[in-house]
C-alpha cells in the first residue's frame, strides 16, 4: 500500500487523489480511457459537464450548481454585482476546464 498524503487533514492515497466534498471518489475503471478533448469541450459548454464525463459525479454536480448560480447572477443582477458575478464565473469556468482536462489525463495514465 502506498503512503498516504495529507490534504487539509484528510487522508488521501496516491491511487485515488480525486477528492471532492469530503469523500474520496474512485477513478473510472482501469480499462476505460477518457478523451481529454471531450472532457475539455464538455467543460467549455458548461461547468461540471467534463467532471461528469470523467466519472466525478459529486464534483460535477457541485460545479453545475455553482455555475448555474453564477450564471443567474450574471443575467439577473445589475451594476456592481454583475461585474463580480462575471469575474467569479470566468475564474470558476477556467478552473473547471483545467480540472476536467487534467483529470482525464490522470485517468488515462492509470488506464495505460
Amino acid at each position: 500500500m502506498e503512503q498516504p498524503n495529507s490534504f487539509f487533514g484528510a487522508r488521501l492515497y496516491n491511487k485515488w487523489p480525486l477528492y471532492c466534498a469530503g469523500k474520496l471518489s474512485a477513478p473510472a475503471p482501469a480499462t476505460a480511457k477518457k478523451s481529454t478533448n471531450t472532457a475539455t469541450i464538455a467543460s467549455i459548454i458548461f461547468p461540471g459537464l467534463g467532471q461528469l464525463y470523467n466519472g466525478q459525479t459529486n464534483k460535477g454536480v457541485i460545479f453545475l450548481i455553482i455555475g448555474a448560480i453564477l450564471l443567474y447572477g450574471v443575467v439577473a443582477t445589475h451594476r456592481f454585482l454583475f461585474g463580480v458575478s462575471v469575474v467569479v464565473y470566468v475564474v470558476i469556468w477556467a478552473y473547471n476546464v483545467y480540472d476536467a482536462r487534467n483529470t482525464a489525463n490522470f485517468l488515462n495514465e492509470g488506464a495505460a
